[in-house]
């Protein structure tokens, strides 16, 4: 499974963050996935969890 969050706002810029399976893969990025996320408006923050 595939997903983009679209329009997302990471360190104070507007991107896209593309994800496979349960890892980012790209950010920056506004390519094909199974889902696509409306992130506009949000903030995207890192979890902190190294596994």
């Amino acid at each position: 499974m595939t997903a983009l969050i679209k329009n997302v706002q990471l360190e104070g810029k507007i991107t896209n963050i593309y994800i496979e399976g349960n890892i980012i893969q790209e950010i920056g990025s506004s390519i094909e996935a199974d889902y696509i996320i409306d992130g506009e408006g949000k903030v995207a923050l890192p979890g902190f969890v190294n596994t």
